[in-house]
Order: C-alpha cells, then sequence, then structure tokens
C-alpha cells in the first residue's frame, strides 16, 4: 500500500534508521488501519512522529515492568510461574 510505504519512510526520516523495528512498523500499520475504518488516513508528519513519541514511550515502560516483575519475582523467591512462591510481607 503505497501510503503505508510514506508512513514508513516518514518514520525512517524522523528516526534517521535504515530500517524500522517490526513492532513499529505494525504500529504504524495499525494506526493507518484504524483511520483507514473511518475513511481517513495518516497524511501527516507530526502524526507519524506523535505515534513514535508514543510508542518509545510505550517501549520503556513495558521494560520498566519486566525489570519491576523481575524484582519482585527475586524478592518473593519465584524462579517461575507461582513456583516457589511465598509472600514476602509475612516472611
Amino acid at each position: 500500500m503505497p501510503l503505508q510505504y510514506w508512513i514508513h519512510e516518514c518514520a525512517l526520516e524522523i528516526l534517521g534508521v535504515d530500517e524500522l523495528p517490526l513492532d513499529l512498523r505494525n504500529y504504524l500499520d495499525d494506526i493507518e488501519t484504524n483511520a483507514g475504518l473511518v475513511k481517513g488516513s495518516i497524511a501527516s508528519r507530526q502524526i507519524v512522529a506523535l505515534a513514535i513519541v508514543n510508542y518509545l514511550d510505550r517501549k520503556e515502560l513495558m521494560r520498566q515492568i519486566k525489570l519491576l516483575q523481575k524484582d519482585v519475582d527475586r524478592l518473593q523467591g519465584n524462579t517461575g510461574a507461582n513456583e516457589g512462591w511465598t509472600d514476602w510481607r509475612i516472611s
């Protein structure tokens, strides 16, 4: 689809990279698909830039959540899902 190609090219320029991560391409495609449902389209560099900021913020938050989960698991003595579970509040 030519417009999605433009969206990807715009994102490449904004980020200054040669290739977009697959999850970012999918994210931009999902936004375009949803806009298309109401006969719209991403046709603005500002919208692509905003989508990238949102994507990067979400990626960082997910990274922090994973780190916090590892810390919680470590504090609880978990090595797997519910394996070795102890309530650290009462130990």
